[in-house]
């Protein structure tokens, strides 16, 4: 994978003058503290008009070699004086998730799906992404500015005729020993009528101090746990994506161990309750 630059010091400037949407060369007003070739720029960000555009060559304030419509965006035509930021897009975000898992770069080969791409409007992912993905990327973002480790799903995952809790295929993490952590979550799923509903739990290792977690809907907080004394919870559902977001506090034991979610169907029914691709686990060891 190429590699593309980046500048804390980039400052913000506008387009000098009119470029039509297969233009590959634009004018800015300042170049100030963009990086070295290439990188990536977002015109009239937050609007209809919203493009990426990959920044092949630089002269003072000329950037030459554009490549338009980057990253899933769409070449348009844009204005003087257009707004123009020095930006990291998606695909900055999943090949750096991809090369950490490349067997080719001494990583173990995990599949991570086909990268997802940028959009007007969302700097972080739309296309073939849900609209829990596209939360799922910009929390990422703002999660590995945090000092957090997130894991998301990367395909949706069903389970139909059965009500025996099953591990998540991707929602774990490894707690060490005596470790304290703070975790969030945000499931999203579907059924396809009422019947099946949702159940789940958070599972931690044997020898777990303690255990807090409280869970909400588009309703708000509604409920509250602590250490495994009320056990796997149901919940009604619908057959549109269902949302539930999670926040907890987890103390490990002396012998650390796995902390994960393990759901199933609430009444066993043969139409499959689907966990969707983009639920994501974020966490941080606190000690």
């Amino acid at each position: 994978m190429a590699r593309r630059f980046y500048a804390n010091t980039a400052v913000d400037t506008t387009l000098a003058s009119n470029i039509t949407s297969g233009a590959t060369s634009l004018t800015v007003a300042s170049a100030t503290g963009y990086p070295t070739v290439p990188f990536v720029i977002v015109i009239e960000p937050d609007t209809a008009n919203e493009e990426f555009i990959l920044v092949g060559a630089k002269s003072g304030t000329s950037f030459t070699s554009l490549t338009r419509g980057f990253d899933g965006s769409s070449a348009v035509a844009h204005n003087s004086p257009a707004v123009i930021k020095h930006v990291a897009v998606a695909l900055d975000f999943t090949e750096a998730w991809t090369h950490k898992h490349l067997a080719a770069d001494g990583h173990t080969a995990l599949d991570f799906g086909a990268p997802v791409a940028s959009a007007p409007g969302d700097t972080q992912a739309t296309g073939s992404a849900t609209a829990v993905a596209n939360a799922e990327h910009r929390h990422a973002r703002e999660a590995a500015a945090a000092g957090l480790t997130f894991v998301y799903k990367t395909a949706d995952e069903s389970v139909a005729s059965s009500t025996a809790l099953q591990d998540d295929d991707h929602l774990f993490f490894t707690l060490a020993a005596n470790g304290i952590y703070a975790f969030e979550a945000l499931l999203s799923w579907t059924c396809p009528s009422t019947i099946p509903d949702f159940k789940w739990e958070w599972v931690e290792p044997d020898g777990t101090y303690e255990m807090q977690i409280v869970y909400n809907t588009s309703l708000g907080w509604v409920g509250q746990r602590h250490n495994e004394t009320t056990g796997a919870i149901t919940v009604s559902t619908d057959t549109s994506p269902n949302v539930y977001g999670f926040k907890g506090i987890i103390r490990a034991g002396g012998a650390g161990g796995t902390f994960k979610l393990q759901w199933a169907q609430g009444t066993s029914d043969a139409g499959a309750t689907v966990l969707k691709l983009g639920s994501w686990l974020s966490y941080k060891k606190l000690n």
